[in-house]
Parts: C-alpha cells; structure tokens; sequence
C-alpha cells in the first residue's frame, strides 16, 4: 500500500502504527517522527508565514472570504494550501489522509476527492480526521488503522493512550485546588484552544473554567486572571507569533487587575 499524508497527526498515527514503510510522501508540516523528513512533500502554504501572527490572520481571512468559481474551490481543496500535481502523480498513492475540520479548508471530502481525482487522474482513498474530542481522536487513530489494515494494532494503541490518562488522572486526583488554566494557540489575536484541549487540562489537574470551551477569541483582561497560561501555537514558534515584549505588557496587566 502506497500512503501520502496531508496532516502532521495522522503521518505520526501511521508511525505509531509501525507503518512508516508506506509512506510515500508528506505535507510540508509532517516532521515527526525525523525520518519522515526524507520523504517527498507534497504541499505547500500560500501565505507568507514568515511574519507575524496578525499578518498571517489576516491573509487567512482575505483568503477565506475570497469569492472563488466552483471548480477553483474543489482545485484548492486545501485552501491555503497547494498540491505539489506532479510529485502526487508521481507517487502514485493508494491512500491519501487529510482533515475537513479548519474552517479555513472547509471544503466537503467529496470535493477534495474530486480535486485529487481532477489533479492527477488516481482514484485514491481520501481519508478525513476531523476531532473535536478526545474520543473523536480515538476514533481517529481506529479510521487510520483500519485504513491501513491495522485494525488490532490500532485498538491496542487506543486502549494504552486511554490507560495512560486514566493513570495521569489518578495521581492528579488530589492535588488540592485546580490551577486555572488558559492554552493559547494563537496571540493575535488571542485564541483560546478549544476541542480535545480542556479535557487534557483536566486530565492533567487543571481547570479551564467550561468544560465545552471551543476556540474563541479571549480578552486580555480575563485571561489575566487566570493563574497559568500556556502558549501552544498552532504550528507556530513564539518569536514567529508575536513580540515578547507582549508577555511583559500581560504580566503588568495582570498585577493590575488582581
């Protein structure tokens, strides 16, 4: 079976699923585990990345709300993001795993086979992850496996990740007062992360003070009550997201409003 991954979680599944030697190509963002680095890529981004997290914002939305012709819209099934025709005509895949969550790329799986189709003439099997809770994740790394003919494998990885959070919660169970805590996955503007994030706080002995909190845009001066804040950019190293100096002018707010 010949495999190409358009998403960094599912090219880290089919390694856990000890799969690595189907895999014949990646999206620009697969980088673990290292030796998927050798593998051809397959995609690229549209917008420059190199600035900083307002300015990559910003280009999203001007993309998102470009007004596109149909067939344009199936052709970047990706949307920010371009195939590489002749390295997937080359390689010749069996499978193909994406997502149909980003809103940003919120085109349906039949589009994005379409585009595929259109693009280079296969007929693969698109496989689309799509999460927004633990067990969507679960079920994720089940729809991987069986992709891959490894169903029993999968369940078995399943059943140790649910093993170790079960034992993380344990010994998280009586640390006293919850630490409240915020993960941000972008800066500016300021995100919250949402989906299968607050339930791993929660596992970990933190709060996040909903139990259903979605990605959404967050005041400066509630997130300054809160007692831990823990960036965790979505794709995106620190210095790339934003000035430092923008932690200095939160920890001066926040002696401010306590």
């Amino acid at each position: 079976m010949r495999v190409v991954s358009l998403l960094a979680s599912a090219t880290e599944m089919i390694a856990a699923l000890g799969c690595l030697d189907q895999l014949v190509g990646r999206s620009h963002e697969c980088d673990y585990p290292p030796e998927v680095l050798a593998l051809p890529v397959v995609s690229s981004v549209q917008i420059d990345t190199a600035t900083s997290s307002a300015q990559i914002d910003a280009q999203i939305k001007r993309l998102a709300h470009h007004t596109l012709a149909q067939e344009d819209t199936a052709l970047r099934a990706l949307s920010i993001y371009a195939i590489d025709v002749e390295q997937l005509q080359a390689l010749r895949p069996d499978v193909i795993f994406t997502q149909t969550q980003c809103e940003v790329c919120a085109v349906s799986e039949r589009d994005v086979m379409r585009a595929v189709e259109h693009l280079t003439g296969l007929r693969p099997r698109i496989v689309s992850l799509s999460p927004h809770r633990l067990n969507d994740v679960w079920e994720d790394v089940l729809r991987v496996g069986q992709a891959l003919e490894r169903r029993a494998q999968a369940e078995l990885l399943v059943k140790s990740y649910r093993q170790r959070l079960m034992s993380l919660q344990d010994s998280t169970a009586n640390l006293g007062n919850k630490p409240r805590v915020a993960v941000l996955e972008w800066l500016d503007p300021l995100m919250a992360a949402g989906n299968w994030t607050p339930e791993l706080v929660a596992y970990a002995g933190g709060a996040t003070g909903h139990p259903n909190w979605l990605p959404m845009q967050v005041e400066k001066t509630s997130l300054a009550r809160l007692g831990n804040i823990h960036p965790g950019y979505a794709g995106k190293s620190c210095r790339r997201q934003t000035p430092m100096s923008w932690f200095s002018r939160l920890v001066v707010l926040r002696l401010n409003v306590r």
